[in-house]
Protein backbone atom coordinates (compact mmCIF):
# COMPACT_ATOMS: atom_id res chain seq x y z
CA UNK A 1 0.00 0.00 0.00
CA UNK A 2 1.13 3.64 -1.23
CA UNK A 3 1.61 6.13 2.04
CA UNK A 4 0.32 8.82 0.97
CA UNK A 5 2.80 12.49 1.82
CA UNK A 6 0.14 15.41 3.65
CA UNK A 7 0.04 18.74 0.90
CA UNK A 8 0.77 20.83 3.41
CA UNK A 9 1.44 20.38 7.97
CA UNK A 10 0.82 23.00 10.49
CA UNK A 11 1.70 22.85 14.04
CA UNK A 12 -0.66 23.67 16.60
CA UNK A 13 -0.42 24.38 20.29
CA UNK A 14 -2.69 22.95 23.50
CA UNK A 15 -3.00 25.11 26.20
CA UNK A 16 -3.91 23.29 29.87
CA UNK A 17 -3.93 25.27 32.56
CA UNK A 18 -2.80 22.98 35.44
CA UNK A 19 -3.65 24.10 38.80
CA UNK A 20 -2.08 23.10 42.44
CA UNK A 21 -2.24 24.21 46.10
CA UNK A 22 0.55 26.58 45.16
CA UNK A 23 -0.05 27.62 41.91
CA UNK A 24 -1.69 27.98 38.71
CA UNK A 25 0.94 26.64 35.50
CA UNK A 26 0.42 26.39 31.85
CA UNK A 27 1.23 22.98 30.13
CA UNK A 28 2.04 23.57 26.53
CA UNK A 29 1.51 20.42 23.94
CA UNK A 30 1.63 20.35 20.58
CA UNK A 31 0.58 18.67 17.34
CA UNK A 32 0.13 18.81 13.88
CA UNK A 33 -2.46 19.07 11.29
CA UNK A 34 -2.12 18.12 8.30
CA UNK A 35 -3.52 18.88 5.02
CA UNK A 36 -4.31 15.91 2.54
CA UNK A 37 -6.18 15.88 -0.81
CA UNK A 38 -9.41 14.79 0.40
CA UNK A 39 -9.40 15.83 4.29
CA UNK A 40 -7.29 17.62 7.12
CA UNK A 41 -6.64 15.48 10.33
CA UNK A 42 -5.68 18.00 13.37
CA UNK A 43 -4.94 16.17 16.74
CA UNK A 44 -7.39 13.20 16.89
CA UNK A 45 -10.21 14.74 14.69
CA UNK A 46 -10.75 14.38 10.98
CA UNK A 47 -12.23 16.92 8.61
CA UNK A 48 -13.58 15.96 4.91
CA UNK A 49 -12.45 18.64 2.70
CA UNK A 50 -15.68 19.08 1.28
CA UNK A 51 -17.08 19.68 5.38
CA UNK A 52 -14.48 22.98 5.26
CA UNK A 53 -15.73 26.05 4.02
CA UNK A 54 -12.39 27.80 4.83
CA UNK A 55 -9.69 28.40 6.78
CA UNK A 56 -8.31 31.95 8.17
CA UNK A 57 -5.95 32.98 11.11
CA UNK A 58 -5.79 35.75 13.17
CA UNK A 59 -1.87 36.72 15.11
CA UNK A 60 -1.93 37.78 18.17
CA UNK A 61 0.64 39.06 19.73
CA UNK A 62 0.71 38.46 24.29
CA UNK A 63 3.43 39.82 26.44
CA UNK A 64 6.07 39.19 24.40
CA UNK A 65 5.09 35.70 23.12
CA UNK A 66 3.78 34.97 19.95
CA UNK A 67 0.27 33.18 19.43
CA UNK A 68 -1.90 33.30 17.11
CA UNK A 69 -5.41 31.42 15.85
CA UNK A 70 -6.13 29.10 13.03
CA UNK A 71 -9.65 28.65 12.10
CA UNK A 72 -11.11 25.65 10.70
CA UNK A 73 -14.80 26.75 9.69
CA UNK A 74 -16.88 23.83 8.57
CA UNK A 75 -20.46 22.42 7.79
CA UNK A 76 -20.69 22.23 12.78
CA UNK A 77 -18.69 25.24 13.29
CA UNK A 78 -15.81 27.37 13.37
CA UNK A 79 -12.80 25.17 15.13
CA UNK A 80 -10.39 26.99 16.85
CA UNK A 81 -6.74 26.14 17.30
CA UNK A 82 -3.55 27.90 19.01
CA UNK A 83 -0.97 28.29 16.79
CA UNK A 84 2.96 30.18 16.99
CA UNK A 85 4.48 29.90 13.62
CA UNK A 86 2.12 32.00 10.79
CA UNK A 87 0.29 29.54 8.40
CA UNK A 88 0.43 31.10 5.45
CA UNK A 89 1.85 27.73 3.45
CA UNK A 90 -0.97 25.49 5.31
CA UNK A 91 -3.13 28.20 4.34
CA UNK A 92 -2.56 28.80 0.29
CA UNK A 93 -2.21 25.40 -0.08
CA UNK A 94 -5.40 24.52 1.53
CA UNK A 95 -6.92 27.57 -1.32
CA UNK A 96 -5.25 26.10 -4.26
CA UNK A 97 -6.50 22.43 -3.31
CA UNK A 98 -10.43 23.98 -2.87
CA UNK A 99 -9.46 26.72 -5.89
CA UNK A 100 -8.81 23.96 -8.47
CA UNK A 101 -9.91 20.32 -7.34
CA UNK A 102 -8.56 17.45 -9.30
Amino acid sequence: MKRVEPLAIQRCIQLKRVCDRHSITVEENSFYMYLYQEKIIAGQECFPLQDIFDISYYPHHKTGETLGFLYLHTKCGVKTYYIKELPVQFVEAFKRLTTNPS
